[in-house]
């Protein structure tokens, strides 16, 4: 339910099915959600409590809620539906992914978004020996929506690639209706592509928002009756640069040099020996 087939990952190295996000282009002067649509933080009844769903060994799997007010979901849900979604297509197969989707920047939306969630999102990511600092979120929004009979096969994320220096690393999500409204739809995690070890699934809360590592297999299951609408971007990081540690060069200490007269006495006294 998240997004997918190495859909625009920039780097090309992910394995099996992955859904990156570079590959959606927004439409020129298509209206985008606007910053409005988000409340003060007080609208949200309370603060943001942040569950783990996934064992810290598996890497990220937080629950964040809430995270959208229910006013604010359907104020997300109403412009999307404005603007409209199409479906997939392209190189997916219906077997894989047949959901129906669209793809808009809104920068404004992904600062108050992370204004709002940056204190329940790892600060620092460590990856292949350097670490990464959180620098906000990908201003690039995809938003899904499934129907009867929908769904989206087990994959991976791909990272949003911004420049060499900055990327991301974790999928964050949020649902925009709640299991009520539908059947079917979890969001469910796997140890890999075979999908026969289940390690986690999360149902469908409206307002409550999922974050995890691009790198986890999941999948979305079916919905066999309702709606289901997801709101995706990702968190993205910054290099830290490497700390540069200067060592100054070590020095062989110098000889003492005796004073002029003992050296004068110590060749005058080889001299006599020396005539001995």
């Amino acid at each position: 339910m998240t997004e997918g087939v190495t859909e625009g990952v920039t780097d090309g190295v992910n394995e099996g099915l992955t859904d990156g996000v570079n590959d959606g282009i927004s439409k020129p002067g298509a209206p985008r959600p606007a910053p409005s649509l988000l409340e003060r933080a007080a609208a949200l009844g309370g603060a943001t409590q942040v569950t783990p769903f996934l064992a810290a060994e598996r890497g990220v799997g937080l629950s964040l809620a809430p995270a959208l007010s229910d006013r604010e979901c359907q104020r997300l849900l109403a412009r999307l539906s404005a603007q409209g979604f199409a479906p997939t297509g392209g190189s997916y197969p219906a077997t894989y992914r047949n959901n129906d989707r669209m793809v808009f920047d809104d920068a404004e939306l992904a600062a108050a978004l992370h204004e709002r969630l940056g204190a329940a999102l790892p600060s620092t990511i460590a990856h292949d020996g350097e670490r990464w600092t959180r620098c906000g979120l990908n201003a690039r929004f995809r938003a899904c929506r499934y129907q009867h009979g929908q769904a989206f096969c087990v994959h991976r994320d791909g990272p949003h690639l911004r420049d060499l220096h900055t990327r991301s690393f974790l999928t964050l999500q949020f649902y925009l209706d709640d299991a009520a409204q539908m059947t079917g739809g979890r969001t469910r995690f796997y140890a890999d592509r075979e999908a026969k070890a289940l390690w986690a699934e999360v149902t469908p809360r409206r307002g409550t928002a999922i974050v995890f590592d691009h790198g986890v297999w999941h999948d979305g299951e079916a919905v066999t009756a309702g709606q289901k609408h997801v709101l995706r971007t990702d968190v993205m990081y910054q290099r830290q640069a490497p700390t540069v540690v200067t060592v100054a060069p070590t020095r062989r200490p110098r000889r003492q040099r005796r004073p002029r007269r003992q050296r004068s006495r110590a060749r005058a006294s080889t001299v006599a020996m020396s005539g001995a």
